[in-house]
């Protein structure tokens, strides 16, 4: 496999595999104050019920945005998170909520995590907030998104399904390629160009 390497972010359409259902949709779709405002996101105290999700629509306006339907969801930390886009994996076997973005937190199967979330903003460790978790990046509604990279990657990522894992540089998760008759046959989201390796 290529070594490790980036993908822009407008280039990525995530596969949402949380569980829907009993779980109760935000009410209007956007908080007051976005998706990271103070009052909700990145807090000592859940303000939503843990595993609330958000749909929005982004219009493509706002660079580097593309058109279609975006999923958000409140999630807690189980490590510190130290920027948007660090690639959060289930991190709890008694809580489906808590993530991580780092493999030695992650709940994996095999070596990759049946579903995936995206951080908006660093992050307090056991602190909760909105996670992107389908569909294009909700760049319209958390401009920062746009602004502070691309998504990483490791091995080389073509346009079509991939998967994550911890990457063979470091512990932070990263999108890889799925591997033929391995356990890296999970897909988490659908890549709509090459990565830059």
């Amino acid at each position: 496999m290529a070594g490790d390497s980036t993908i822009a972010v407008e280039s990525v359409v995530l596969l949402d595999r949380w569980p829907a259902s009993p779980i109760k949709s935000l009410e209007g779709g956007v908080p007051d104050d976005g998706f990271t405002g103070s009052s909700h996101h990145n807090v000592e105290t859940a303000v939503y019920q843990v595993g609330t999700k958000a749909q929005v629509y982004n219009n493509g306006t706002t660079s580097p945005g593309v058109a279609g339907y975006s999923t958000l969801i409140y999630l807690q930390t189980k490590d510190a998170i130290t920027a948007a886009l660090e690639l959060c994996q289930p991190a709890s076997l008694t809580d489906k909520h808590a993530v991580s973005s780092t493999k030695a937190s992650a709940i994996m199967l095999g070596d990759i995590a049946p579903k995936m979330a995206v951080t908006l903003s660093a992050m307090t460790d056991e602190y909760f907030g909105w996670f992107w978790c389908g569909g294009v990046a909700p760049v319209d509604f958390v401009a920062a998104l746009g602004t502070v990279g691309d998504i990483a990657t490791d091995g080389t990522v073509i346009i079509g399904l991939v998967t994550i894992g911890a990457g063979a540089a470091g512990d932070l998760c990263k999108l890889e390629p799925p591997v033929a008759n391995t356990a890296l046959t999970d897909p988490v989201a659908y890549c709509l160009a090459k990565d830059a390796d």
